[in-house]
Parts: C-alpha cells; structure tokens; sequence
C-alpha cells in the first residue's frame, strides 16, 4: 500500500527522541501498524489491483447506447487519481532488475519472497521461459492446484530434497518419505519388484 507517512515520521509521531533501532520488538509493531493504518491505498498484487483504503466496492456505470450495465471502481478509487503522491508514484520509472535487490525487506509482503528477488535480480529467472513446466510446476503447487495429486506431490518432494541434501553436503540420517511415496512404493512391491527397485 501507500499514501501513509514514512516511517521516520510515524516512530517521530509515537515515540519521540527515538531511533528505530532502539525500540522493542513490539514498540517496532507498533510504528508498523500505525504506517499501514494511515495508507491511502492498498495494493494487491496478486489481483493487479489497486484500491483506496476507503473503498466501498464497486460502483455501476450505465454503458453508452444501451442499458445495460458495467462495473468500474467506486468514488473513493478513482479520487485516488486526484492524489498527488499517487500520481507522483505511478509515474516513476520501475527500478532497473539489478537494483531489485536492494528492496527493504520491510518493503516485501512475504519472508519467502527474499531469495525469490535476489534470483530475479540477478537474472536468474527472468532468463527461464515463463511456460516451462517447472515453473508452471512450481506456481500450480502454491496455489493449490496439485492438493488431489499427493502420490505424484510427494515423489517430487522427496527427489528435490534427496538432490538438494547431496548438494549440500548433508547425511540422509531421518530422512523419511511422505505417505503417498510409501504407499506408491507398497503397492509397486507388490506388482513387481523389480519395477521397485527401479524406484
């Protein structure tokens, strides 16, 4: 979101003679909650959305020539256009890939997202085409497209982490199959045991 004041004014506003740094962790919550309270839009990225933080859903707009009709955003949405500061913003440059990680981490929605950004950054993943079945793979398990598939989920889990203990140097000492690999497996020994094996 935005349209908030920035931080150092909101930590001046709440705890005065004070720096960031200083404060408890919950005195740090604090300021954070305050900032977020006071934004003047939200955005949601995974819609590619941007709303007023005053938004009151949609409004109706009668379509020219017939009467049927059409949804746009609602007054307080497009009073967001008379906004200095987000007209300011949306007309700014988007920083150039290298600078991505350089991105607060107070800046980024989720944890998960750090090493994500500093792939990107370094051109890791704008290099890979976006169709490519791992990726598609991967963005299918997030949202929940895969929860059906558990017997072909877990195979995959326990080859990535199989490959990703011997890149790393680590023992296999406690590793153990997810149900649907042990139940793939129960069921492959007894059809065939060498087709088990193989597995």
């Amino acid at each position: 979101g935005g349209g908030a004041p920035n931080r150092d004014a909101v930590l001046l506003a709440l705890f005065p003679k004070m720096s960031f740094s200083k404060l408890t962790d919950s005195q740090k919550v604090d300021v954070r909650v305050s900032q977020r309270l006071q934004r003047a839009w939200c955005n949601e990225h995974d819609l590619q959305r941007v709303y007023s933080t005053a938004c009151s859903e949609f409004g109706t707009l009668a379509t020219r020539g017939n009467s049927s009709q059409r949804t746009q955003a609602c007054f307080h949405c497009c009073e967001l256009r008379k906004n200095r500061t987000f007209c300011r913003l949306i007309s700014m440059p988007l920083p150039k890939p290298e600078n991505l990680k350089f991105m607060p981490k107070s800046c980024r929605e989720m944890e998960d997202e750090t090493e994500m950004i500093e792939m990107y950054a370094t051109g890791g993943l704008r290099k890979i085409d976006p169709r490519n079945p791992c990726l598609l793979y991967a963005r299918g398990v997030i949202e929940g497209h895969f929860k059906d598939e558990s017997i072909f989920v877990n195979l995959v889990e326990a080859m990535v982490t199989q490959v990703d203990k011997k890149k790393r140097g680590v023992g296999f000492q406690g590793f153990r199959y997810a149900p649907g690999a042990v139940k793939l497996g129960h069921i492959l020994s007894i059809i065939s045991n060498r087709a088990y094996e193989v597995l």
